[in-house]
């Protein structure tokens, strides 16, 4: 028996900890994969028609949803990993690419237990996913119902801002707003389930609608190999870069004109502009 027992104890405790997280972090893994599963398999329902069959799917991975909510509770070191908030954005995705197509209301992400970010990711690529349907329709002749959906489009990307790192020629955590317009995008392949923002803006045109204001929120990285997390000049910018963001979607869209690449700007945040902070 050693000098000090508690050593022992100390190391005991924290190694049950371990293994209790360890526990948690498995089984948000296999129920993340059954959401984005599940999800994946009621948007191919909302495509080929089969509502019912889409709503039992999103129910089944709503009911993983909540468990997996349950389960992480007190855990956000795994709630706010990237496999857990993927699973977040397929889910809503596959929601709201139902609500569209059935003509139902877009649930919200407190509708839908998900943070945030997920949701706004999950809406775009449900737009994304409209692209299909949309595409369906011109080759049945339903044009009113096919540019109904198209309206709803370019109501979802009617403002989009991507928040991105922006190589450049400025000191890491830098910011600049870059106005893009419909030459800076190419031609945008497309691929129905992986499609970049890019891909889907492009494509746009071929449909009949018009490239929305759309801005790049650049942050000039330190360090762009590969790696998990922030470098702390990039993590000091992010409450300026969503002060960009704010300011870019409350002030700065309806006027603005749509610029390339090479008309980059850096935008005053509102704390630059001797504004209060926002909470």
């Amino acid at each position: 028996m050693g000098n000090h027992p508690e050593i022992a104890t100390s190391v005991g405790e924290i190694g049950r900890r371990f293994d209790a997280l360890s526990g948690r972090r498995d089984r948000a893994l296999t129920t993340g994969r059954q959401i984005v599963r599940l999800s994946a398999n009621a948007i191919r329902a909302v495509h080929r028609g089969d509502r019912d069959d889409a709503q039992t799917l999103i129910a089944q991975a709503g009911a993983l949803v909540r468990s997996l909510t349950e389960d992480l509770a007190g855990t956000p070191e795994i709630w706010w990993a990237g496999y857990v908030q993927d699973a977040l954005k397929e889910f809503t995705e596959a929601n709201i690419a139902n609500a569209v197509v059935a003509g139902n209301p877009i649930p919200s992400a407190a509708d839908l237990g998900v943070e945030d970010a997920a949701y706004l990711n999950g809406m775009a690529e449900a737009a994304s996913e409209l692209r299909r349907d949309v595409l369906d329709l011109l080759r049945n002749a339903q044009h009113d119902r096919a540019t109904a959906l198209l309206a709803t489009m370019d109501e979802i990307y009617d403002a989009l801002v991507i928040v991105d790192a922006l190589p450049g020629d400025g000191a890491p955590g830098d910011l600049s707003v870059v106005a893009v317009g419909p030459g800076d995008l190419g031609d945008g392949e497309l691929d129905a389930h992986g499609m970049a923002p890019v891909a889907v803006l492009a494509s746009l045109g071929q449909l009949g609608g018009a490239l929305p204001p759309t801005y790049v929120v650049g942050c000039q990285p330190a360090d762009v190999g590969e790696g998990i997390g922030l470098t702390p000049a990039v993590a000091a910018a992010v409450d300026k870069a969503v002060d960009l963001v704010t300011d870019l979607v409350t002030d700065g869209l309806e006027d603005a004109p749509l610029a390339g690449r090479d008309r980059a700007t850096a935008a005053p945040s509102s704390a630059e502009r001797g504004e209060e902070d926002r909470p």
